[in-house]
C-alpha cells in the first residue's frame, strides 16, 4: 500500500443533502484506481456529524481502518463540526475509535467532541 494516500471529498458519488462522501486514494495512482477507503458522513442541523459508513482496505499485515479514521477526523476538525458520532460494535473498530479519543455512549455508539 502506498504511503501517498490522501483523504478527499468526492463529488462523483450520489449523496443527499447534508451528506458528504470521502475517499482515501493513492495520490500517485491512475484516476480509475479504486479508493483504499471510503466514508459517508451526514451533517445534522445542530453542528454534529454522524459517520454513516466507514470502510478501508485491510490485509492481515496492514489495516487501513485506523488511518482512514484519523484522516477523516482530521478533515472534520477543519469544518465547523462540534461533535462526531459513529457506531462501533466490532473489536477492531471500537479499538480504533477509542484510540482517537471517542467515548462510548451506549448501544455501540461512540462520540467525539471537537
Amino acid at each position: 500500500m502506498s504511503s501517498l494516500l490522501v483523504l478527499r471529498r468526492t463529488a462523483h458519488r450520489a449523496a443527499r443533502d447534508g451528506e458528504t462522501w470521502w475517499e482515501m486514494v493513492d495520490a500517485a495512482a491512475a484516476p480509475d484506481q479504486p479508493p483504499a477507503g471510503t466514508a459517508l458522513t451526514r451533517r445534522s442541523p445542530h453542528g454534529a456529524t454522524h459517520v454513516v459508513s466507514l470502510t478501508a482496505a485491510s490485509t492481515p499485515e496492514h489495516d487501513l481502518l485506523p488511518r482512514m479514521l484519523r484522516e477523516l477526523i482530521a478533515a472534520l476538525r477543519r469544518t465547523d463540526t462540534s461533535l462526531v458520532s459513529i457506531r462501533g460494535g466490532r473489536a477492531e473498530v471500537d479499538a480504533a475509535l477509542l484510540a482517537e479519543d471517542f467515548r462510548p455512549a451506549g448501544d455501540n455508539l461512540f462520540l467525539l467532541h471537537l
